[in-house]
């Protein structure tokens, strides 16, 4: 993480729950709480508005029971460098598919009670890996392996992309945020957004992790996982 905090906002369902959060969190000196969100929307502008590092989010905000899991998807198409941490009290095996594939990048149980083990899924998330227990990765890898390739966003995924959204796309599966993906690549952030936009397109996706499965079509292509 460098000198720089990490900045993270938490997105639940009422005042009460996000302060409970933010005064665990408060604890880490390597953690800067810049907001709570409560619905949607609010998530996306205060992304956006503060350029934070990781949404701690709920799975049911203000906007429904399951609303958690649509935010998470729109945060990561209109702001994917802030990488997404669902908290959630019950998952079968589909919620977990439908949590990564939505864009977060790890799953919590919820409440929280070891605030050490949070603290660390936000800092391994933050570096680019993904956080999940062994059967929530075993959900994952087990869904991947089932996935019936299609020639078109697969074998012909190389015809489909410019030699440049290859690149991207091959940083982006190694969990590089967009600067990060910038600096490598020797352009602007708002070049590799362009890039990012035209893959979407071009694959028929909508998501980062999306992008990297139907491009790559198994699990070796994803961040290396941590398991708690």
């Amino acid at each position: 993480m460098g000198n720089s905090p990490t900045r993270i906002l938490i997105a639940d369902i009422s005042q009460t729950s996000c302060d409970g959060l933010g005064r665990a969190l408060a604890r880490f000196p390597d953690f800067r709480l810049v907001g709570y969100a409560f619905n949607c929307s609010e998530l996306i502008r205060l992304a956006t508005d503060h350029d934070a590092h990781i949404a701690i989010v709920r799975e049911a905000l203000n906007d429904g029971p399951r609303s958690g899991l649509t935010a998470i998807q729109r945060l990561a198409r209109f702001h994917p460098d802030t990488r997404s941490l669902l908290l959630a009290e019950h998952l079968e095996r589909e919620d977990v598919v439908s949590a990564f594939q939505s864009g977060a990048r790890g799953i919590m149980a919820y409440p929280a009670s070891d605030f050490e083990m949070l603290a660390k899924a936000v800092m391994q998330i933050h570096n680019g890996q993904i956080w999940a227990n062994s059967l929530q990765l075993q959900y994952l890898v087990e869904t991947l392996s089932q996935i019936k390739r299609s020639p078109i966003v697969t074998a012909d995924a190389e015809a489909l992309l410019s030699k440049r959204e290859q690149e991207v796309l091959m940083l982006l599966a190694e969990g590089f945020s967009n600067k990060e993906i910038a600096a490598s690549l020797h352009v602007s952030e708002h070049t590799v957004k362009n890039h990012l936009f035209r893959m979407f397109d071009k694959l028929g996706v909508s998501s980062r992790m999306e992008a990297v499965l139907a491009a790559f079509g198994s699990a070796s292509s994803l961040p290396r996982p941590t398991i708690q």
